[in-house]
């Protein structure tokens, strides 16, 4: 452990969004020295939904970084609206003893978020950042990954050397797929199209997502942020774009010309131009996250959250997983595929339960007709929409939704 030496790391960390930035962060508060490597330069953009959930919150405490995150221009969460392909809508306010011990949820823009991440992780010491640098693979030795070798912002060809290479390169992983891994899991797959309006209608303090007729299982989202803007957007499945042939960009103009919501789009103006990305998100069956030399996290793997469409949380929490068990591993002195191993069963540990009691909501909302039903009747009940919150809360919670209490709340008891 120690300082950066020349070409040499403890640690290269690859893709420096949150859940590098936080791999990284912890990698540098353990004294371990660590290459932070992104082919952007900050502040930069990222196209995403915005949203900051407890997940996150916790995980900035952690860091010690909950004052400064204070100081950053965000939006105040406090509810979520739902609605269904019929036009059911619910509003579901945000736990409030929760809310009281650990304050709302936040939106705050990438550009914003991602760049205050990055310098936190910049200034540790042992913690080396090199902006503008394109990963173009994995560097193998007897079957290992010891380095990466990429193009720096002059073009000029460069390699690195490392104990571990940490893969938070998103989710067309290079990393990941240089080392044998595929990040895209074509039935998980969601393709994404998001643009900024000002003055767009709605309820500051509430997210909002629409599950459309011809949208759902994606969804429609509002979701307010700084400076009286709006992050707005649609989520398809990328199996329903390729099928139907869509273009998300045209089914986003599409929805807000729609005489559902034009009106609130009325006195709107348009302040980017739309952005379209593409992610995984999480399953119920388990898939490899490590093999020798190696660990992945955030979007390259596939730690986005189904139905509430989360990344920016889970992410982080996958990077400070892997910082701990890479220390570990570091620390023993064995890097083998068997040793990191322990990473993938402390992440699945997580991700497994909630993955499997959100896979719940997906078959609710993947039934039109019930999904309707549940919601026409959980609009009139506060205990149904206090399940929701409980979901927002703690995503293990969505496996009461087939509870047979919450069941017979649903028909009527």
């Amino acid at each position: 452990m120690g300082t950066p030496d020349g070409n040499r790391f403890d640690v290269i960390v690859c893709g420096a969004g949150p859940a590098g930035s936080a791999c990284a962060y912890y990698l540098g508060q353990a004294g371990f020295s660590v290459l932070l490597l992104d082919r952007a330069r900050f502040p930069r953009d990222k196209i995403c939904a915005d949203n900051k959930s407890w997940i996150c919150t916790s995980i900035l405490k952690d860091m010690g970084l909950w004052n400064d995150f204070l100081k950053l221009p965000k939006q105040e969460i406090s509810a979520m609206i739902f609605s269904t392909p019929g036009g059911h809508e619910i509003r579901v306010p945000l736990s409030e003893e929760k809310i009281h011990s650990d304050g709302p949820h936040y939106n705050v823009r990438r550009k914003l978020f991602d760049g205050f991440l990055f310098q936190a992780a910049k200034k540790q010491r042992t913690v080396k950042a090199l902006e503008g640098f394109q990963v173009l693979g994995v560097l193998k030795e007897n079957g290992r990954v010891v380095g990466v070798n990429g193009l720096d912002f002059k073009g000029r060809r460069r390699s690195f050397f490392a104990s571990v290479v940490v893969g938070a390169d998103g989710s067309q992983s290079v990393v990941a797929k240089s080392a044998g891994i595929n990040p895209v899991v074509a039935e998980r797959h969601a393709t994404n199209a998001r643009v900024y309006f000002k003055g767009v209608s709605c309820d500051r303090h509430a997210v909002e997502l629409h599950y459309l007729e011809g949208v759902n299982p994606g969804y429609f989202w509002i979701f307010p942020v700084d400076g009286g803007l709006c992050n707005v957007g649609v989520g398809l499945r990328t199996q329903d774009v390729q099928r139907r042939r869509l273009n998300p960009v045209k089914e986003l103009t599409r929805i807000i010309d729609s005489p559902r919501f034009r009106t609130r789009f009325s006195k709107a103006r348009q302040i980017v131009p739309v952005g379209v990305w593409g992610v995984t998100v999480g399953g119920t069956k388990k898939r490899p996250f490590s093999g020798a030399g190696f660990v992945l996290c955030g979007d390259a793997a596939n730690t986005a959250v189904t139905f509430a469409g989360e990344g920016v949380g889970p992410a982080m929490r996958s990077g400070k997983i892997a910082a701990e068990q890479v220390g570990l591993a570091l620390h023993q002195g064995d890097v083998s595929a068997k040793s990191l191993r322990r990473y993938d069963d402390v992440l699945w540990r997580i991700i497994g339960p909630e993955n499997r009691a959100m896979a719940s909501l997906e078959f609710l909302i993947k039934n039109p007709a019930v999904f309707d039903f549940a919601v026409k009747r959980g609009a009139g009940r506060g205990d149904l929409a206090k399940l929701a919150s409980d979901i927002a809360s703690d995503y293990r919670n969505a496996a009461r939704i087939w509870s047979p209490s919450t069941l017979f709340k649903l028909l009527g008891g």
